[in-house]
């Protein structure tokens, strides 16, 4: 990393490594949430927490995605992203989600309560008990596309869909694709009804701060864990990609959106 920063120009030749400074800070600040871990962890008084720090109040939209947003009407949308780890259209169609049937394509567990799980329920128990899955191989299988596209196209709702191409084979007419998307103003839009998302950190921070409603549908590493918390604490409903089904989704999403607390 250190060579990569030099190599860039992005620091000064005498400034010292990355791990010097690790190791000699007086001062730790990470972009965290003591109420995200689980299990919690202890910190000594020089880490704080600033997790969220990054949030803020959301701009306008630009007017072509407004004029589409206010098109939904009183229905609203639902805005959908997996971030920036899976590029869903690059892979092969026979090898997305490997290992434990869709969790992921874990191969390990970091913070397990037991023995590595071989199972998908057993890696879903395993995040539902605080374990953090890794070794993951991300994607989006062709079969579980299908499934979101179909319902998808039965909401009432319009969906914003985090897409990495400019179009998808049978893409309903209620489903705009972007392949970026702002998405600090999309979640703070009047609008948006739902986020459905792979429950990363960033995101589930920023989720919280804008106070909408969450169905995860986890893929990778602390994701799991954050979004059977997000579950816990009643702000939203996870489903593991072993169960999606056309019926579990609708229901997963229709659920979450009724939820009047």
């Amino acid at each position: 990393m250190d060579d990569v920063c030099r190599s860039r120009g992005l620091c000064p030749d005498d400034m010292p490594s990355l791990v010097e400074m690790q190791f000699g800070a007086s001062l730790c600040i990470q972009n965290h949430v003591r109420t995200l871990d689980n299990p919690a962890r202890p910190f000594v008084p020089n880490v704080v927490s600033v997790g969220g720090i990054h949030c803020r109040p959301a701009q306008p939209l630009p007017q072509d995605l407004e004029e589409w947003v206010q098109g939904a009407g009183e229905d609203g949308f639902i805005f959908f992203s997996l971030g920036s780890a899976v590029v869903p259209s690059d892979m092969p169609e026979d090898v997305q989600w490997r290992h434990s049937h869709s969790i992921g394509g874990a191969g390990s567990v970091r913070h397990a309560p037991s023995s590595t799980p071989t199972e998908a329920k057993d890696w879903r128990f395993e995040a539902e008990r605080g374990g953090h899955l890794g070794e993951q191989r991300p994607g989006v299988d062709m079969k579980y596309r299908q499934v979101l596209v179909k319902v998808f196209g039965s909401l009432k709702q319009r969906v914003l869909w985090k897409w990495d191409q400019e179009d998808m084979p049978d893409l309903p007419p209620n489903v705009r694709l972007g392949k970026w998307l702002p998405q600090q103003d999309i979640l703070g839009h009047a609008s948006l009804r739902l986020f459905m998302t792979h429950g990363g950190q960033l995101s589930t921070m920023e989720s919280t701060y804008h106070g909408i409603p969450v169905l995860g549908l986890p893929v990778m590493g602390d994701q799991h864990t954050n979004m059977v918390q997000v579950a816990r604490e009643g702000w939203g409903k996870v489903i593991f990609w072993d169960q999606l089904s056309e019926e579990v989704l609708t229901e997963g999403i229709r659920s979450v959106m009724d939820d009047q607390r």
